[in-house]
């Protein structure tokens, strides 16, 4: 089952859910059915974070990172 998010129309509400083709979806705040199918984070192209920059070797201190030193 995918896993779709979801906003209540009557309590507005965000929320995500495990759910089948012909499933009833029910807001877990108020209860109510009356519920939107919404676009996901992962569906938006989200999940992709930059790297980390490079901080100062744990050996040397140099300032290009770790494998830029002659300790690495």
């Amino acid at each position: 089952m995918p896993l779709f998010d979801y906003e209540c129309n009557r309590c507005d509400r965000r929320f995500e859910e495990l759910t089948g083709p012909d499933e009833q979806v029910v807001c877990p705040g108020c209860g109510g059915t009356d519920v939107a199918r919404q676009l996901g984070a992962f569906a938006v192209g989200g999940g992709r974070a930059d790297p980390p920059p490079a901080g100062p070797c744990g050996g040397c201190d140099h300032p290009g990172g770790p494998g830029a030193c002659r300790f690495d």
